[in-house]
């Protein structure tokens, strides 16, 4: 499969459906396909005539970042319908990073989206039991699946200062399937730079295994890991949390500061552990780069006199 932002709306639309047929019906189908083919229409409308998305495209250009951002509002309508059909589910609403799926045009003539920026879970998920989970939706196009460490910061972040347990769901668009893991899972597992994201630390997903069709009856609610309250990355947000709403100015400064340098330690030791493991495979790979530079002229010469 080629890459998301290089297809045309309808080529999207048609693996979308081939994935989600058998949860969803034709017609509430085309109702959301109707709906994310007029914004593409109209994103595009204004892109052709030359305007410009405020605060950048991240290096993509105009078209890809658009494509990507309606295909990924699309794909979250249609996951939020799967997940509300789940009998235990009482309610599926959006909730993070432009919940409201639109853009405007501003005073500046430039292409803004509507919603806040803060990185935040798509969903929240309230169950009939009363529990609530928040989840973030992921998906991959190519069976490579990965998530940046970033991201798992930002969700532990929304799980701290709303006290809601968070899972991540990962998509998979060739093989049609998924898999859930809540955030402990990241919080023992090793991150790696990734160069496909500009060198940022990420973590390996698991691959998805499980059909798409059992979102209908898995018991999402078992996702809901309430340890991570005890985890000190979560505590952390948490307390700062508590902070910002009784307004402690001085307290809210130590601990973000607290958080900026422990960041900075934690990427300091990984960039250090990493360099001693490249370091000592190329050692054991090749003994011989051991030797001095004095040592291999003179074998270099031995080996030329030979000749």
């Amino acid at each position: 499969m080629k890459r998301l932002d290089e297809m045309e709306f309808a080529e999207i639309a048609n693996i979308y459906k081939k994935i989600i047929s058998e949860i969803i019906n034709e017609e509430e189908f085309e109702k959301e396909k109707r709906e994310y083919e007029k914004k593409y229409i109209n994103f595009f409308e204004h892109i052709n005539a030359g305007m410009k998305i405020k605060g950048g495209t991240l290096g993509r250009g105009e078209i890809k970042y658009a494509r990507n951002i309606i295909y990924g509002w699309f794909l979250e309508s249609l996951i939020s319908k799967a997940i509300s059909k789940n009998p235990k589910v009482k309610r599926i609403k959006f909730f993070g990073d432009d919940k409201s799926h639109g853009f405007f045009v501003n005073q500046d003539s430039k292409i803004e989206i509507k919603g806040p920026k803060t990185t935040e879970p798509d969903f929240l998920i309230e169950f009939h039991n009363g529990d609530n989970m928040f989840m973030e939706l992921k998906s991959a196009a190519k069976e490579i699946f990965t998530i940046k460490k970033g991201n798992i910061e930002q969700l532990s972040k929304a799980a701290g200062f709303n006290k809601i347990p968070t899972s991540i769901i990962m998509i998979d668009l060739v093989n049609k399937t998924f898999e859930i893991k809540n955030l402990e899972y990241f919080f023992n597992a090793r991150p790696f730079v990734n160069q496909r994201f500009e060198g940022q630390l990420c973590f390996d997903f698991p691959r998805p295994e499980n059909p798409i069709n059992k979102l209908c009856d898995i018991d999402i609610s078992s996702y809901i890991n309430n340890n991570i309250f005890n985890l000190d990355i979560v505590k952390k947000y948490i307390l700062l949390s508590i902070a910002e709403n009784n307004n402690l100015r001085n307290y809210i400064r130590i601990l973000k500061n607290k958080m900026k340098l422990e960041k900075l330690i934690e990427e300091f030791d990984f960039s250090k552990e990493d360099f001693e493991i490249k370091i000592r495979d190329i050692r054991n790979k090749y003994p011989e780069v051991n030797k001095s530079w004095n040592d291999l002229e003179n074998e270099i010469n031995k080996e030329i006199n030979k000749k």
